[in-house]
């Protein structure tokens, strides 16, 4: 992808996994975001948890002053064709419950 964007020096920016996975990551690479000045980001994510990427990395880049934008990246499943087998509605289904887990639980914890 940084080969496809032009972009001249990039870096890795390794982070420890730890539950909440992308909660913890956005809280180690908004540290490396805001030590280098970085003002804005493209979250590239699978497509049906996009929504709640974009929450996240929203609401924890927010305090550093970096705008964060998510690009959703779909397989198989599609939001066309989610419901044509169980494990696609099994994927949102799962999906939307993490979403408002975080939208009415984590997240009010991090204001």
């Amino acid at each position: 992808m940084a080969r496809q964007a032009r972009l001249g020096a990039w870096e890795i920016v390794p982070i420890r996994e730890a539950e909440p996975i992308s909660l913890n990551a956005a809280h180690q690479i908004r540290d490396q975001l805001a030590s280098k000045q970085i003002g804005s980001i493209i979250v590239v994510t699978p497509g049906f948890r996009s929504r709640r990427a974009s929450l996240v990395y929203r609401t924890v880049l927010h305090e550093v002053g970096t705008r964060v934008s998510c690009a959703p990246v779909f397989g198989r499943t599609t939001p066309e064709r989610w419901t044509d087998t169980w494990h696609g509605i099994q994927q949102v289904t799962e999906e939307f419950l993490k979403l408002q887990y975080y939208r009415f639980y984590v997240i009010p914890f991090l204001a």
